[in-house]
């Protein structure tokens, strides 16, 4: 990882632990140039990601629509304009402000495309909207971690949510804890405290008894199709 950062890389220990196993290091320390090259190469034939992020990432590009038939080394194609949903597929909700600033930022160069996008590219483009979330995210853990010591408290991650969109109550934000089993005092390094706003969004920032009321509301009017009216919403 401290290798990773001069090249604004931030990373997890779990996605750094999963290249180590492809680079074949995962019992050996990468301490000379030999095994950093090795690891180097596993880190860039996976854009950064886990076996089964890869995996996520296979079926949502699966799901875009294709492109002309290609029968070139890149293999199958998907339209420029099927980014955008197969990323938002594979990120998820709480993504698509990073993904609108990628999209936007590379709207040129899909003006003067010719063909589609194949599965690495589709990749790389994905590998930039995780590092602009992790960023994000270790941007705010930074500035919470005022003694620099790479931990902040479990009294923390209310401010730490707050910018990245929930506002959180103190009902939810005692049960999401708990859930997580940390406390006040509890010391969270950036993997734990990444972990837990993973799991706020997983949970949209709601208690169970609160998830259930809105199941039990959505229920009552949604139709046979599961979809609820839109004046029903209000």
């Amino acid at each position: 990882r401290q290798t990773m950062r001069p090249f604004s890389v931030v990373s997890t220990s779990n996605t750094i632990n999963d290249i180590r196993e492809v680079a074949g290091l995962k019992r050996h320390d990468c301490d000379h140039a030999i095994a950093l090259i090795r690891f180097l190469a596993a880190y860039r034939s996976c854009e950064g990601f886990t076996v089964a992020e890869l995996e996520k990432l296979t079926e949502a590009f699966h799901h875009c629509e294709s492109d002309v038939v290609n029968l070139g080394p890149e293999g199958r194609l998907i339209r420029s304009t099927e980014l955008a949903r197969g990323l938002l597929r594979f990120g998820g909700l709480y993504c698509i402000d990073h993904l609108q600033a990628l999209i936007n930022n590379q709207s040129r160069h899909f003006e003067e495309k010719t063909h589609g996008i194949c599965f690495y590219e589709f990749l790389v483009n994905a590998r930039q909207l995780r590092q602009m979330e992790l960023s994000e995210v270790a941007g705010y853990f930074n500035s919470l971690d005022t003694d620099k010591d790479g931990f902040i408290r479990g009294q923390d991650l209310q401010a730490l949510c707050k910018p990245l969109g929930f506002s959180l109550l103190t009902a939810e934000l005692n049960e999401l804890k708990g859930r997580k089993g940390i406390i006040d005092d509890s010391r969270l390094s950036f993997d734990a405290a990444y972990d837990f706003v993973i799991y706020v969004r997983e949970r949209n920032g709601f208690t169970q008894n609160e998830k259930a009321e809105f199941l039990k509301t959505f229920d009552h009017f949604c139709k046979a199709n599961r979809e609820m009216p839109t004046l029903q919403v209000m």
